[in-house]
């Protein structure tokens, strides 16, 4: 995993002539409006909760989640990875991100789910707290969601077991489903990444 910090988000994995990741976000939210990326039948923010932040939302395994933009350096269809050997079975392999070379975790099986199809599709977040970086990868990226503070609760988790539980912040109803918000410095400082970093 790269331990160097970026405080900026950079351009979306892949070409040098690929768009950045503001430019990424706006088309996929363009492409699906009626999927109601800024808040389903939300009103104002003090309505809400408060002020709003934006999140991007995915799909892994057929459960919707999101993770704040503030957190996301690139966003994209997944690069190259590298397999590497005696590594866990959720650690899909190595990537080269615009000259840095970045783990790339296969959430689904890292979650306790089967292990998705080898690399040759799918979607990848790259994810930064501090001076962690990880690839993540995912089934689907569904655009982003404006939503306050108030509108998490942690009173609907149906994740009462497995490895989900320790990285859920909260659950959001939108529209006819519900979003799970992931607590991306719990993810990326859990022992089981750590454990990994220093194999």
């Amino acid at each position: 995993m790269d331990d160097q910090e970026s405080n900026r988000p950079a351009p979306m994995a892949g070409n040098e002539g690929s768009p950045p990741l503001e430019e990424l976000l706006a088309e996929m939210t363009a492409a699906e409006p009626e999927r109601a990326f800024h808040g389903e039948g939300a009103g104002d923010p003090e309505e809400r909760g408060g002020e709003s932040e934006p999140y991007i939302r995915f799909r892994v395994d057929g459960v919707h989640f999101a993770v704040p933009l503030k957190h996301a350096l690139e966003v994209g269809k997944l690069p190259g990875v590298t397999p590497l050997p005696n590594l866990p079975g959720w650690v899909s392999g190595i990537s080269n991100i615009r000259g840095d070379v970045v783990s790339i975790v296969d959430l689904k099986a890292f979650f306790g789910r089967s292990p998705s199809a080898p690399p040759a599709g799918g979607s990848m977040i790259l994810l930064q707290t501090h001076h962690l970086k990880v690839g993540f990868r995912v089934d689907r990226l569904d655009g982003i969601a404006s939503l306050s503070e108030g509108e998490w609760t942690v009173s609907s988790n149906p994740f009462t077991k497995g490895d989900i539980t320790p990285y859920l912040a909260g659950v959001a109803a939108t529209g006819d489903s519900l979003l799970y918000l992931l607590d991306v410095k719990a993810l990326l400082t859990s022992s089981r990444m750590n454990s990994f970093r220093k194999a």
